[in-house]
């Protein structure tokens, strides 16, 4: 499948929460839009939109953590639930971490997940390092991954 991904623009914002809210809530909690809303607003580091034929199907990105210098970390990754299954999530993870081996320095990724995303990044090779029960609201946990680049 053509997909090809680009930068964010603020041009994309309203588009972005419009398709988070559509994932709600099945794979985020209504509580998250907001908390979304202010990282568009604040990006800590790249984020991009991925499109299909030049249709917008999904966004991710990642910020470099200031107390951890040699880890990178994955951010709001997700689809658009009519898009969902289609290979998005496999070409835009592959892009940025090839993206992340080019930055010196970083040796590991991690990844703030949920139950219902976690399998996706275990099968990327992505090793669960904690879990916390309700953590993002009740009914949503933390699965915290990682892997080396």
């Amino acid at each position: 499948m053509p997909y090809s991904y680009r930068p964010y623009t603020d041009t994309d914002h309203a588009a972005l929460l419009t398709v988070l809210r559509r994932n709600v809530p099945q794979a985020f909690a209504a509580e998250e839009v907001p908390e979304f809303d202010a990282f568009l607003s604040k990006l800590p580091g790249p984020y991009y939109v991925v499109e299909l034929d030049g249709q917008f199907v999904g966004a991710c990105g990642y910020g470099l953590l200031n107390e951890q210098p040699d880890t990178a970390r994955i951010c709001w990754i997700f689809a658009d639930p009519d898009g969902q299954n289609r290979g998005f999530g496999t070409f835009i993870l592959t892009a940025i971490e090839a993206e992340l081996r080019t930055l010196p320095g970083v040796a590991t990724v991690d990844v703030r997940t949920s139950q219902v995303a976690y399998r996706f990044f275990e099968k990327h090779g992505y090793g669960l390092t904690e879990v916390r029960p309700d953590y993002w609201t009740p009914g949503f946990d933390l699965y915290w991954m990682r892997k080396a680049l």
